[in-house]
């Protein structure tokens, strides 16, 4: 792939060879040149490759997105969920936490593919706010349900108080998305070393700094301003570590 302004006399924009895909699905490829004075619109519905677009000519934030991606919702859970199950009652915790895992973080990304496979929103990174209001009753839905498997199941106080603890945080994170869109992927990821640092002393603060990072590369990727990166980020200690607590 190759991209930039070119010199006065050519085009002022040539980007050639451009391929692109999200997993398996490929969302750009081809050549795009804009010549001095033309006015170019790019326009395509959901998930078609207009914002993938955009980024090209500056080239990728590699670094960003693998934060981003690295830290995302579903990956805190995924280590979070059976860490504190081994920590609650051994090998029985474990697969409590494995089972929490299975409805906070594999259910709710089932959820986003099937919406993005249908064309519901764009992908599952839910940048439109509008797309978030769409996909967050299938999201809830799993939480939810595992809340109330867990507790009817008699799982160790330490899963059942962070499912529940995250379930509150995604629903507050809900109440704001109506008006103003904040970062989720800050919020849950703040709310988990919140509940780190109650379970397991200030030690567990060391994770700290890729908090920030993920935080940045929110910002980096333009999917959040700075205001929505520290929102999300006060919202995911301010709610996550006080009910942890309370509950666990």
């Amino acid at each position: 792939m190759e991209g930039g302004a070119v010199s006065a006399g050519g085009p002022v924009l040539d980007v050639r060879d451009v391929h692109k895909s999200y997993r398996r699905r490929p969302v750009l490829r081809g050549t795009l040149e804009v010549r001095p004075g033309q006015l170019v619109g790019v326009v395509g519905e959901n998930g078609a490759g207009k914002s993938t677009l955009s980024r090209v000519p500056r080239g990728e934030a590699r670094w960003a997105w693998l934060l981003s991606d690295g830290g995302e919702p579903r990956n805190w859970m995924l280590v979070l969920a059976p860490l504190l199950g081994w920590r609650a009652d051994s090998w029985a915790g474990l697969g409590w936490g494995a089972f929490a895992a299975l409805f906070t973080a594999v259910g709710p990304t089932l959820v986003l593919h099937f919406g993005e496979s249908r064309r519901y929103w764009g992908d599952r990174r839910m940048r439109r706010r509008q797309d978030r209001l769409m996909a967050a009753p299938g999201v809830m839905a799993c939480v939810l349900t595992a809340t109330a498997l867990l507790y009817a199941g008699g799982a160790p106080a330490e899963v059942t108080a962070l499912v529940t603890a995250m379930a509150s945080v995604l629903l507050a994170l809900l109440a704001v998305t109506f008006f103003w869109k904040v970062s989720v992927h800050s919020a849950v990821a703040s709310g988990a070393l919140a509940i780190l640092v109650t379970a397991f002393g200030p030690w567990a603060l060391a994770p700290a700094p890729v908090i920030m990072l993920i935080g940045w590369s929110r910002v980096r990727l333009r999917c959040h301003t700075t205001g929505q990166v520290l929102a999300g980020t006060l919202i995911g200690a301010a709610v996550g570590a006080p009910l942890y607590t309370l509950l666990g």
